[in-house]
Formats: C-alpha cells, structure tokens, sequence
C-alpha cells in the first residue's frame, strides 16, 4: 500500500482542480447575466479536421480556461454570492493544507506508475495558481512555482503509464500558463523544456506507435488528450511545429471516447 502524503490526501478532501472548477463554473456568463438559449450540441468534430490548428492561438498568457475577464468577473462576486465564497474558503483551506506539506517528490507507487503524485500536482497547481490569480498573493505563487520546478526536474512523467505522463503535463501546463507573469525568465524555458521533452514528445509516440488509449472509449482518451491538449497550447508560440502535430493528434483522437 502507498502511504506516501499523496495519497492519503487525495482520500481526505476535494481536490484543487474540482474547487477551481466549481469557482470558475460560478462565474460563467451563463449564471451572472442569465441562461442564454441552450446552444445546439455537436454531435462530432468538424470533418476534416483543421489544417493549422492552431491558426486560432490566442496571443500571451494566461490563455488556458480561464481568461482575464473571466478572473475580473468573478472578483466581484467573492463579496456578494456565498456559493463562490464557499468554494474560495474551501480552495484557501487546501492550499493551507499544500504549503505545510513538501514539494512532490518521484515516488512510484507498488503499480511501477506515478499516478498519484501527478494528480496531486495537478490539484495543487490548480488551487494556488487560482488564488494567485484572484488576490496576487506571492506566497501562494512562490509555492506553487517550488512545485512546479520539483516535477520539472523528475527524470520523467512515467511514460510506460502514459495516464501519469497526461496528468503531469496538464498540471505543469495550466502553472506555466496561469502564473507566466510571476515565473522568472529561467523557470519558464525550464517548464517548456519539461512540458516539451517529458510530455509532448512522448505524447506524440504515443499517437505516432497507435497506443491503446488512442482509439480507445474509456477516460484515458479524454484525459490523456486533454492534457497534452493543455501542454501543446501552453507552449504553442515557441513549439509551434511540435504543438501543432500534437493537436491534429489529439482531435482525431477524441472522436473515439
């Protein structure tokens, strides 16, 4: 049994993504300003798919989920609606409960895969870069940076579990993406490079050698395409080849999940 704090923690609370998603789903025009008419669904992605996918980037940074406006719409509703503060409470409690404990460390679990460490990092990075964003809290940012370079400097994402590799790569996107502005010039080529050597490339094997979960309905597909998805935008500008190759990947993957 893995007793590390990694996964002990993740049986005892909600995590920082799901909190971060609670506030952000807050936030939506849709619940500020009223339902607009329900959209028609579509029912698959557009054939054929996009020749440059990324003809679309938007330019700068944070660009990942949840943009500038959606961070000035939701400040405002801190102090008026109980429901986002309840789920700020709940996000300053679990980022608390991240800066009494280490940065992550390369601990395998007895399944020979890093599984949980990677979804730590994901709920971590989610919790304290969101608060960073809303209030520019430097000790929330500071930690989440210390984070960020400990899984920058694993010898590897675990990429013979490529779960752990797509978890990883979302969790260092979503910190490189949120906190850009805070990260020195020497911690942001050190995320790109990890994003770039330790998630995208084996990411792009991964579809190149038709690996399982590529044309596979169960939760890797989503996961594993939403992370190097993640990854593959954070780094776009400087990637565009690599970024690119990843994202008509990745849509002609998706169909099947």
């Amino acid at each position: 049994m893995n007793n590390s704090p990694w996964s002990r923690r993740r049986v005892l609370r909600i995590g920082g993504m799901a909190l971060a998603s609670g506030i952000l789903a807050a936030c939506s025009p849709s619940r500020v300003f009223g339902p607009p008419d329900p959209p028609a669904l579509p029912t698959s992605l557009p054939s054929p798919l996009p020749a440059n996918p990324l003809a679309s980037l938007r330019a700068g940074h944070p660009r990942l989920l949840a943009l500038p406006a959606d961070i000035e719409r939701l400040r405002p509703l801190l102090a008026s609606d109980k429901i986002v503060r309840k789920y700020r409470d709940a996000l300053e409690k679990d980022a608390a409960d991240v800066h009494a404990e280490p940065p992550a460390r390369y601990e395998l679990a007895e399944a020979d895969d890093l599984l949980g460490v990677s979804r730590e990092t994901v709920d971590r990075v989610y919790a304290l870069a969101l608060l960073y964003r809303l209030d520019g809290g430097q000790a929330n940012a500071d930690r989440a940076i210390a984070e960020l370079r400990a899984v920058a400097q694993f010898p590897d994402w675990s990429p013979g579990h490529f779960l752990d590799t797509a978890e990883m790569t979302h969790a260092v996107a979503i910190g490189y993406d949120w906190l850009y502005d805070a990260l020195a010039p020497a911690d942001r080529a050190a995320l790109r490079t990890a994003l770039v050597e330790k998630g995208l490339r084996p990411g792009l094997s991964e579809y190149e050698n038709n690996t399982d979960w590529v044309a596979s309905p169960s939760n890797w597909n989503n996961v594993c395409n939403g992370g190097l998805i993640c990854g593959a935008l954070a780094v776009a500008d400087e990637e565009p080849d690599l970024a690119g190759a990843v994202l008509k990947h990745a849509l002609a993957s998706l169909p099947h999940s």
